[in-house]
């Protein structure tokens, strides 16, 4: 009988232009990551985020073509992933998504009410099964 197990890629770094820089109430889209060959079935994103004083929301855009997206002010029709949250510090916080789409995007949104945001890095590590 074949034993399943679960198996990770590597952690690789998304780019998200504007993230560190992002002002109260800017939305930074990430670079489009395609999955239509590696087929994962889910993804731990890990959000590192230096804010003052924040929260920064993240959303999954989801596509079956490439660049084939809806507008970022459309956050409703998005997956929304989860927030962080600091007060001075720089959390790192990782999320999983599973049943992932053949390309997908990540948005972000300082829903802080403040210019907190001063830097932010987002890394991927893809999850599969073997057997």
């Amino acid at each position: 009988m074949a034993t399943i197990k679960q198996v990770f890629g590597s952690n690789t770094s998304l780019t998200v232009a504007g993230l560190a820089t992002l002002a109260s109430g800017g939305t930074a889209v990430s670079n489009e990551v395609n999955n239509s060959v590696d087929l994962n079935l889910a993804v731990d994103i890990e959000v590192n985020c230096a804010c003052i004083d924040g929260t920064l929301d993240m959303y999954m855009m989801r596509s079956n073509e490439t660049g084939d997206y809806q507008s970022t002010d459309e956050l409703s029709n998005m997956l929304f992933i989860g927030s962080v949250t600091n007060g001075g510090t720089t959390p790192s916080k990782t999320y999983r998504v599973e049943q992932l789409p053949k390309f997908y995007q990540l948005v972000f949104v300082n829903s802080s009410g403040s210019n907190a945001l001063t830097a932010g890095t987002i890394n991927l590590t893809s999850a599969n099964l073997t057997n």
